[in-house]
């Protein structure tokens, strides 16, 4: 307590010292010791360097790969590294180690061994047994080496890449040359077939259509054209003009009106024809479109019907099937019940001569022992 009063007159509280908290943090060397082994490190192979970059640090292959490679678990973060690191199994017992890695190699299935091979890049045929693949990865990672036929899969990415953007520079720079087309030209029409599914059969019969309507377009611009040359020749201007005589300067004006008139209303009614006959091309292109429909609608419907028709021809098989494998399985458990049944008969009957036997047996028995008694009691009269 201190000597200082408070105002109250009680004495005035000590006021200690703030000591704050301090984590204390032991420095400890979380890294892992990777022995070096007899083939190079995982990192320094580009192809499996490539594969490995592909992956992510939290992909469950990578936690296969490094429980493969060290027999244990891993922080996601250096496990990546440590696989890099990787130059092969420094075992004290080689042969005893590589027996428990097929084991545990063995429970790993077909896809997943391929998995493993692909990763670390070596080669493999897909006939081969599953014994043989095990062998492989084991073999590689008993000493990792680079293939001496493999391919630098990082270049042939990089060429991939080159090749695809200039294609598309080529393709900007088409697209820069080419001019603007119409409206017309532009503007979709609703007889363009959509793109189809199939093969190039598909994309042929898709361009032979296309032709064919471009040239009955043609062919209708041609006949209009014909018709607007025609109906220019034959207007009854020109024998007017032949059966009268040179008319005054007031007349010719008239004329010249009358004649610039029939003109505009022919040009008028060869577009008038024009458009008629784009409409006429336009709705028969829309029935053939329905009509095209309409018949792969049928198919479509024929498609399923036969469909239908197999999966019940199959499932009928099958019941068939089915129903003769029970009839052969009940024929044959008669036959066996038969054939026991003639079996116990058979037994039974054995039994029955044999006892028959042995009371006959018994009975020959007690015949020849009472006769032994009957001599033995003759034999007692006789001596008394």
């Amino acid at each position: 307590m201190s000597d200082e009063m408070t105002p109250g007159g009680r004495p005035k509280r000590e006021r200690k010292a703030v000591e704050f908290f301090k984590n204390e943090v032991k420095e400890t060397n979380t890294e892992k010791e990777i022995k070096a082994g007899k083939g190079t490190q995982l990192k320094d192979i580009p192809n499996v360097n490539y594969h490995l970059s592909k992956l992510s640090r939290k992909d469950d292959l990578i936690k296969q790969i490094h429980a493969l490679l060290f027999r244990g678990s891993s922080k996601w973060v250096t496990a990546k590294q440590h696989i890099l690191n990787f130059s092969g199994y420094t075992y004290d017992d080689p042969k005893a180690e590589r027996e428990k890695d097929k084991v545990r190699l063995q429970k790993y299935a077909l896809p997943q061994l391929k998995l493993f091979l692909d990763t670390f890049n070596i080669d493999y045929a897909a006939t081969e047994q599953k014994d043989m693949k095990i062998d492989k990865i084991l073999d590689f990672l008993d000493a990792p080496a680079e293939r001496e036929d493999a391919k630098d899969l990082q270049a042939a990415e990089e060429k991939e890449k080159e090749a695809k953007a200039k294609k598309r520079e080529k393709a900007a720079i088409a697209k820069e040359k080419t001019p603007k087309k119409s409206q017309k030209t532009t503007t979709p029409s609703k007889s363009t077939p959509k793109k189809s599914k199939g093969g190039d059969e598909d994309d042929l019969a898709r361009r032979v259509k296309e032709l064919e309507k471009m040239t009955k377009l043609l062919a209708g611009k041609e006949k209009s054209l014909k018709k607007k040359e025609e109906a220019l020749k034959s207007p009854g201007s020109k024998r007017k003009a032949e059966s009268s005589p040179a008319p005054a300067k007031k007349r010719s004006k008239t004329d010249s009106v009358s004649s610039k008139k029939k003109k505009d209303d022919s040009e008028e009614e060869a577009e008038e024809e024009e458009e008629e006959a784009e409409e006429e091309e336009e709705e028969e292109e829309e029935e053939e479109e329905e009509e095209e429909e309409v018949t792969k609608e049928k198919k479509n419907k024929k498609s399923k019907k036969e469909k239908k028709d197999k999966k019940e021809k199959k499932e009928k098989k099958k019941e068939k099937v089915e129903s003769d494998q029970e009839q052969e399985e009940e024929e044959e458990d008669k036959k066996e019940e038969e054939e026991m049944n003639e079996e116990k008969k058979e037994e039974e009957e054995k039994e029955e001569q044999e006892e028959e036997k042995k009371e006959g047996e018994e009975d020959k028995k007690e015949e020849d022992e009472e006769m032994e008694e009957k001599k033995e009691d003759s034999i007692e009269e006789d001596e008394k």
